[in-house]
């Protein structure tokens, strides 16, 4: 035989105002019958415990640091600190160098992204201006 609880028992197994399970009862997310007290208490308690997990899923994806990801996976692509161990120089000079046209870069995903082949052309012709005989 079923547990029957009311509205108000309802909204304090699932820790919220007692406004809120009617919307709930609308949405589909639990099911009352004709006679009162109208919920089931099993359902709540399975209601419950699946918001409560939902909300542990979600707040475990926000602790987890999102990495970075490339424009493409067609190309080798690196970070600014990859970038500039390649060349030699500081991360903010490299940042410089791109923003003043220098460097080849792309922005994607609010970062600044060098191909490893564009950096090996640009450090080629470096140094044949270099060792250019005047």
């Amino acid at each position: 035989m079923a547990d029957w609880i009311t509205v108000r028992e309802a909204a304090q197994v699932l820790g919220v105002h007692i406004s809120a399970v009617p919307k709930m009862i609308r949405r589909g997310d639990l099911t009352k019958r004709a006679k009162r007290p109208v919920l089931d208490r099993g359902e709540v308690i399975a209601y419950r415990n699946a918001r409560l997990a939902a909300q542990e899923a979600l707040a475990s994806e926000r602790e987890r640091p999102q990495q970075p990801k490339p424009p493409d996976l067609e190309h080798d692509w690196l970070s600014a600190d990859a970038a500039a161990a390649v060349m030699g120089v500081t991360r903010v000079a490299v940042n410089a160098r791109a923003r003043r046209g220098r460097v080849p870069s792309v922005l994607s995903g609010g970062r600044r992204w060098y191909r490893r082949d564009h950096l090996e052309l640009v450090m080629r012709a470096q140094a044949a201006k270099r060792n250019r005989v005047p």
